[in-house]
């Protein structure tokens, strides 16, 4: 052997005498070559050329690695799992697709091990309603491949199910008819794998059902569904009946495949992550980037029923303040414009009808007469099966505390007789026993949610400013209510956390609603001065106590020892931090009758908290951390001030009884002190009238006697909200009868006093001076609770006199004035007091809102046509009150608005909010743009002027929706044309997607209108606007010519794209022949740089050849 030519094996420990192995001389002459070529190349050199070589030769490649191969592709098919679940998915370039596609029906036609993993991630990448090309191609794609290694599909049942699943709730969004021919192979592609494979497809469970009744209009599919439902051995000797597969409930797997990795991880992090006051941005954005447009509808159906089925909060969820899966749930249902059917479990649907029975009354009717024709026309030969089911799953909601009982909702005002006959059918029998049982029906249909037992936090409470913030209203805002739902332990076992509350617990709303602070906690641990804290009098809630399974202790001023809990009279009551035990009664000094004077000088000073304040905290929920510490500090001072000053002889004893009983009041009702407490009620409100009777009769300003009464009346408002936001009032309110009714509270005897003196000046300025006080006293929160209860006891007292027909314009006028009065008391010197107003009744209406809806809607309209100052144009009015409408209020608004009656947005119209309100949901955009439609319709200056503003003009230049061109439409078709109009409206139009896009439809549409019903007067403005265009482009002294030059072209590009098919007709023929309008167009095109069509310069050079020999004549 020369040793010249020798080399070192890298395979064998050769000796010298031993011959080469050949191969150990190709892999020593392939490698040399290797690092020859890879000499002086850099990293990306090396991966183009190699990418370049496999896109060549990926026949030859994919043959070298399965000679390579030593794992079974696993590590090829892990890249290509990291690609096929990545949430970027969507993006990965076509080309690369092509090749995984490629790659993956080789390694199919191999057989390798795990391959079918690959394809059902490749399923969840195809999004439902998106009709999209990329989307289309990937479905393409996918149905391609299925369809060439079908032999190989036939092996793995799994798969078959799933892509049976997945396309069968594909096939109803490719009805288009450009997409008629992949709807056709989809149908063919599943019934056969239906017909072959059916007991495979059957491990669907129901949702197969579902989903095949949705496409059985296809002749196909209705050919297997008359098999499936009459003759079912066709499809497989083994299968009985669609009874076998109704009774089969869907695997959660299939669930899933219908949401793709991203959408599923954006929505599980709402509903993992976020609080119930700060998910509705989040969800907005997921609504308007997945569930946005016609097409998308259907999809809502797989994403609710993921939510229902597909997932479960853990126990932790369960026991945080995430936002509750019910919630979410009806937010989606409030962005759905068609009637679509979509709840079936009945758990997420129950929370849902009963957050909604008041407040959107037509959410819970839609789901019980969903319920009951499921039940009754689903399957008729399975309807007593049905509603066997149906019942039995309302007696394990009952018994397991998801909701306490159906009377609240079957009572409820706002339920339509329709439903509670839907009731009667489904569930007779739990109405029966829950009015035997003698279940309290609740004025407010907001019950709080079972949950785990653990002191309220800070998070409990929802603030009224969170609800503003998002367009997507909430269905319930007191509390954080926790979905029902059962979790799984660490050891697998089954716990349900949540216990039933007492009906005592309804006491404890207050607390709820505004929460316990860390400060609070760490004051009412102290101990006091016998030595003992109120938890262990039982007056707090103590965390040791939900570690066992004893009943939730009531929040009482009742004294508890550990042993006995016995009754107690009234000198042995202890307070609880909203109301103290008042001191012992001392004897009156009456000598001095100048007092009042005296009194009125030392107690200003308490009277002008908000004036101090250099900025207003609008929202009721956005209470400070130490309210509840303020309350019982404003109770303490006035007790202090009664002492110290004598003044207050005028009064008697009436202040102390007053504020004696409002501490027990405060104190809440328990199973024990029933009786004694609706004894104190009473005497609150004999002594408060005593109060005002005094009040009225001698000169005390209001500034005296606030201090003593506000607190008091303020804090028993607070805590019987909920019992109280649903009272209404049957007969003229008295104070003989607000006093002897159990369900009216202080402040609705003090409204029926203003309203007895309402026509007498001087008492009624005192009245308003008071509950100005009132209101204003409160530093940190709690103002617009008397905002709200003054508007629901106006929108009461309007229902009674509609029923008699006796409203007065001017009573009603006087009591707005009052209103403004009152609520600017607390308006500093420092702010401008129209917009302190405006702030102010805002948020009293979004509170009343969030409590009555019915109510809300009473007083809206007056207030528009009363108080116009402070509510036209007032753009977070407006949000409200589209928010909150329904179709019956916006139709009521609008005829309004046509009548003269009430005006809404007023002269001008904000172009910010206009921007903003295009990312609503559908019914409130429609909503809104009726309303804008109602105010401009027949006023031809508002409506020149609405579209010729620029800000207005660059709204519909970045988003015009298809939602708001019936509305906008109307408003054109309401007057003639004018130049500058039509100026405005071609400057809409988009110079990228000419006759395509929604800008396109709509100019054109309002054009062709136009031409059909005023012709001469559009064809004069289109003329008279194309030579004052002429006439400015001329003009070289023009200094606006690049202005000009873009108008010129949007009108010619316009005009040329109305005379075009599709949007061509009769109509429009006759402007397109008009020659003089021609011509000048051809002069326009010429100056600014705009082609044109030839036909039109030919026109042109006839006028021009015409006038020529006219002038040749004339000589």
């Amino acid at each position: 052997m020369d040793p010249k030519t020798s080399f070192t094996s890298k395979l064998f420990d050769f000796e010298e005498v031993d011959l080469e192995d050949e191969l150990d001389l190709e892999l020593t002459r392939l490698y040399t070559e290797y690092r020859e070529a890879v000499k002086e190349k850099s990293e990306i050199e090396l991966h183009n050329y190699l990418q370049d070589k496999a896109s060549v030769n990926e026949n030859n490649l994919f043959q070298c690695l399965s000679f390579v191969n030593r794992d079974n592709f696993a590590a090829v098919l892990s890249k290509l799992h990291y690609l096929a679940i990545h949430i970027k998915f969507q993006q990965i370039k076509f080309g690369v697709k092509e090749q995984m596609f490629w790659l993956i029906s080789e390694l199919t036609s191999l057989n390798v091990q795990s391959i079918d993993n690959i394809y059902l991630c490749l399923l969840r990448q195809i999004k439902g309603g998106d009709i999209t090309q990329p989307n289309i191609l990937l479905c393409e794609q996918m149905l391609k491949l299925l369809i060439t290694r079908r032999a190989w599909l036939d092996m793995y049942p799994r798969v078959i199910a799933t892509v049976v699943y997945t396309f069968l709730r594909l096939i109803p969004d490719h009805r288009p008819t450009h997409l008629s021919g992949l709807q056709e192979k989809e149908v063919r592609f599943v019934v056969g794998l239906l017909r072959e494979k059916w007991v495979a497809c059957c491990s669907i469970g129901r949702d197969l059902i579902r989903a095949l009744q949705d496409v059985s209009s296809i002749p196909e599919i209705g050919q297997l569904w008359d098999d499936m439902l009459n003759v079912p051995e066709r499809l497989s000797p083994r299968f009985k009946g669609i009874d076998t597969i109704l009774k089969q409930p869907t695997p959660k797997e299939y669930l899933w495949c219908r949401l793709t990795p991203d959408i599923e991880a954006k929505l599980l992090y709402i509903l993992q992550n976020l609080p119930l006051g700060h998910y509705q941005r989040n969800l907005g954005w997921f609504l308007q980037r997945y569930l946005n447009g016609p097409e998308s509808e259907p999809f809502f159906v797989d994403v609710i029923r993921f939510i229902v089925s597909g997932w479960y909060p853990s126990n932790q969820i369960l026991q945080s303040d995430i936002v509750p899966r019910y919630v979410v749930i009806g937010s989606m249902l409030r962005a759905i414009k068609t009637d679509i059917n979509l709840i079936t479990p009945l758990e997420p649907a129950m929370l849902l009808m009963e957050r909604s029975a008041e407040r959107y009354p037509y959410i819970s009717s839609i789901i019980m007469e969903f319920l009951k024709l499921s039940v009754d026309e689903y399957y008729p030969p399975m309807k007593d099966y049905m509603a066997r089911c149906v019942s039995c799953g309302m007696q394990t909601m009952l018994s397991k505390g998801v909701i306490r009982s159906l009377m609240p909702i079957y009572k409820c005002l706002s339920q339509d007789d329709v439903t509670r006959e839907c009731m009667r059918s489904l569930f007779g029998a739990f109405l029966k026993q829950d009015a035997a049982s003698g279940i309290p029906i609740p004025q407010t249909q907001l019950l709080l949610e079972t949950r785990p037992q653990r002191p309220p936090t800070n998070n409990d409470k929802v603030e009224e400013s969170m609800l503003a913030e998002f367009s997507i209203p909430e269905i319930t805002r007191q509390t954080d209510i926790i979905d029902q739902e059962e979790g799984e332990g660490e050891e697998g076992e089954i716990i349900n956390d949540e216990r039933p509350m007492d009906e005592g617990d309804d006491d404890d709303v207050d607390r709820y609603l505004y929460g316990d602070t860390e400060k609070e906690k760490e004051k009412l641990a102290e101990p006091s001065e016998k030595g003992e804290t109120q938890a262990e009098r039982g007056d707090v809630w103590d965390d040791d106590i939900f570690k066992d399974d004893t009943q939730l202790p009531e929040v009482a001023a009742v004294p508890q020892s550990a042993d006995t809990t016995e009754d107690t009279t009234m000198g042995e009551v202890h307070l609880t931090e909203d109301a103290k035990e008042m001191p012992a009664e001392e004897p009156m000094n009456i000598s001095r009758s100048d007092d009042v004077k005296e009194l009125v000088e030392n107690d200003k000073r308490h009277m002008d908290p908000v004036a101090a304040e250099k900025a207003l905290e609008w929202h009721e929920g956005a209470n400070s951390d130490a309210e509840n510490e303020e309350e019982c500090e404003d109770n303490e001072q006035a007790t202090e001030r009664m002492q110290s000053n004598q003044s207050y002889w005028i009064f008697g004893d009436a202040l102390k009884r007053f504020q004696l009983s409002c501490s027990v009041v405060n104190a809440g009702k328990t199973g024990d002190n029933g009786e004694e407490y609706e004894a104190q009620m009473l005497r609150t409100k004999h002594s408060l009238k005593e109060i005002l009777s005094v009040y009225l009769r001698m000169a005390i300003p209001a500034e005296t006697l606030a201090p003593n009464v506000a607190p008091q009346i303020r804090s028993i408002a607070s805590r019987l909200l909920l019992e109280h936001s649903h009272v209404v009032f049957e007969d003229e309110p008295t104070e003989d009868s607000v006093i002897q009714n159990s369900q009216n509270d202080p402040f609705d005897l003090l409204m029926v006093t203003f309203w007895n003196v309402k026509n007498t000046a001087a008492l009624r300025d005192k009245m308003v001076r008071l509950i100005g006080c009132i209101t204003h006293s409160s530093k940190k929160g709690r103002r617009h609770l008397v905002g709200m209860r003054w508007w629901m006891h106006i929108a009461c007292r309007l229902d009674l006199q509609s029923k008699c027909g006796v409203i007065s314009q001017e009573s009603m006028k006087e009591i707005m004035g009052c209103y403004e009065t009152f609520v600017g008391q607390g308006c500093g010197v420092d702010i401008e007091r129209d917009h302190y107003i405006k702030q102010y009744i805002v948020e009293d209406l979004r509170m009343l809102a969030e409590h009555n809806i019915l109510l809300f809607h009473t007083v809206v309209p007056w207030i528009y046509r009363l108080l116009p100052e402070m509510a036209i144009g007032n753009v977070d009015l407006l949000k409200i009150v589209v928010t909150m409408a329904l179709p019956d209020q916006v139709g009521e608004l609008v005829c309004m608005i046509h009548y003269g009656t009430i005006r809404l947005f007023g002269d001008s119209i904000d172009a910010d909010f206009l921007m903003s309100s295009l990312e609503m949901n559908p019914f409130e955009v429609m909503s809104m743009w009726q309303i804008v439609a109602a105010e401009l319709q027949g006023h031809p200056e508002r409506v020149d002027v609405f579209f010729s503003t620029p800000d207005i003009l660059r709204v519909f230049q970045a988003k015009l929706r298809s939602e708001i061109m019936p509305p906008l439409l109307a408003v054109l078709a309401s007057i003639q044309p004018t130049k500058k109009l039509i100026e405005a409206l071609v400057q809409i139009t988009s110079t990228e997607k000419q006759g395509l896009d929604v800008k396109w439809q709509f100019v054109t549409a309002a054009l062709n209108y136009w031409a059909t019903i005023t012709r001469e007067s559009l064809q004069r403005c289109l003329s008279e606007l194309v030579s004052s265009l002429l006439d400015a482009a001329e003009s070289e002294t023009d200094e606006s010519n690049e202005e000009i030059s873009q108008i010129s072209s949007q009108v010619i590009k316009t005009l040329q794209t109305w005379w075009a098919p599709p949007y061509r007709c009769k109509e429009t023929e006759i402007f397109s022949n008009d020659r003089n309008l021609l011509a000048k167009l051809s002069r326009l095109g010429i100056m600014v740089g705009q082609s044109c069509p030839k036909e039109w310069t030919q026109e042109a050079r006839r006028k021009k050849r015409s006038i020529v020999l006219d002038l040749d004549d004339s000589e």
